[in-house]
């Protein structure tokens, strides 16, 4: 067996002996794929509230001569009851990331009156 290695993307492209930008491109592939499934698949979702929530990550990119510090925000919408994840988005925590998390939580669930205090807790952010 060859030695063990993370599972980076650069690890899985050196394992796998394809190029580093091909990975990148089946993995956003399969999850633009997988979103269209979980979107089709979650639909009238029966709760009373949903509740927002985000979370700040840390990612250091090492490169060979310097490394970064990329900020990261986990944007996710459980409905309370079944704690099921209406809609989940990584990226910069703007309005815009607020906003596609509201907008693909929408259309989900009869409760109206979840994603309109979401609305109005962005808002007041």
């Amino acid at each position: 067996m060859n030695g063990v290695e993370g599972s980076s993307l650069q690890g899985i492209s050196r394992i796998g002996k394809r190029a580093y930008g091909t990975v990148v491109d089946i993995v956003r592939t399969v999850s633009y794929k997988a979103q269209l499934v979980h979107d089709e698949a979650v639909q009238d979702v029966e709760c009373s509230q949903i509740t927002v929530d985000e979370m700040w990550l840390f990612v250091k990119k090492a490169h060979r001569l310097r490394s970064r510090r990329l900020d990261c925000w986990l944007g996710v919408s459980p409905a309370d009851e079944s704690r099921l994840i209406l809609s989940l988005r990584v990226g910069k925590h703007t309005d815009e990331f607020l906003t596609e998390l509201v907008a693909s939580t929408e259309g989900k669930t009869d409760c109206k009156f979840g994603v309109q205090m979401i609305r109005v807790a962005m808002r007041g952010a």
